[in-house]
């Protein structure tokens, strides 16, 4: 078995919410949850990202996150940041149709929380994951970032959290390949 190293996993709520529900995705969202707990991994969260669980997340998530806080697995976030400033005036310079702009604006206190710890995001948005994906050419910062969908079977999040969630090139924002 690998050797098991303590990461800061920032979740967004679309996570949170999906994992009150009864299908098998939310299965592997709550079994994905309850073994970050158990391998002692942390949960991040900043101002931002806590005001989106409070609208957002399920009773289960709810639950968990009190665990997490009880056993003292709760990272917080740096605020104020110089790659919190660098990502915020590279997003700032891009040009981006609006529907985007809006789009990223929502996760970017998610994106800028990950970069300012170990760059592991856990969401269910795939549709945000791609709109920063292809901001990576443009903002080398998230070329960092580890984003994984905890309810997608082909994923394999829990098998990841279990080797140690290491920072593998497939699950990167940015691919070398991908730009070939």
């Amino acid at each position: 078995m690998a050797r098991k190293f303590t990461r800061r996993l920032v979740v967004d709520a679309s996570a949170a919410f999906r994992a009150g529900e009864r299908t098998a995705d939310a299965n592997r969202i709550r079994d994905f949850l309850v073994e970050t707990r158990r391998i002692c991994h942390r949960v991040v969260m900043s101002p931002a990202i806590l005001g989106e669980w409070d609208q957002h997340a399920s009773p289960f998530a709810r639950g968990w996150l009190t665990l997490m806080r009880s056993l003292g697995k709760e990272a917080l976030a740096p605020l104020d940041t110089a790659e919190s400033r660098s990502l915020g005036s590279a997003f700032a310079a891009m040009s981006l149709p609006d529907k985007a702009r809006e789009r990223m604006a929502k996760d970017l206190p998610l994106v800028d929380a990950a970069l300012n710890t170990d760059g592991l995001m856990v969401s269910c948005d795939d549709e945000a994951r791609g709109l920063f994906q292809a901001a990576t050419p443009q903002i080398k910062g998230l070329r960092r970032i580890v984003w994984v969908n905890p309810a997608a079977e082909s994923e394999d999040a829990l098998g990841w959290l279990r080797a140690g969630a290491r920072a593998d090139r497939k699950r990167r924002l940015w691919r070398a390949s991908a730009t070939r």
